[in-house]
């Protein structure tokens, strides 16, 4: 019993390990023109910039809108808005944004 409980968990690392590795076909490089709207509620931040990534095809600019929502816990919830279409599946390239936008929160680096 244990051996196969070993099986189904090594599979299911090795399903996380692919998924990880196929999002790092693109990397977010950085955020540029980070402007915060002066309408900012207590809890939420709102964000508009560029983000500029690199995918498979080469280096693309998009304009984006973000985010920062604060629970009363004091947990983070960022949420993105890609203004321009991208030749890239849009999930993965959000969430890789997400990421980026959340360390960049984390590290204090936000206006």
């Amino acid at each position: 019993m244990r051996t196969a409980l070993n099986s189904v968990r090594a599979a299911a690392s090795e399903t996380s390990a692919a998924a990880v590795s196929n999002g790092q076909n693109m990397t977010v490089l950085r955020i540029e023109n980070v402007q915060a709207d002066d309408r900012q509620l207590f809890y939420m931040r709102k964000y508009s910039g560029t983000a500029v990534a690199e995918i498979p095809t080469g280096t693309v600019s998009v304009d984006v809108d973000f985010s920062i929502e604060l629970s009363p816990l004091g947990t983070a919830t960022v949420s993105v808005s890609v203004k321009q279409p991208v030749n890239y599946p849009v999930v993965p390239f959000k969430q890789a944004l997400v990421r980026f936008i959340s360390e960049l929160y984390k590290k204090g680096q936000l206006p």
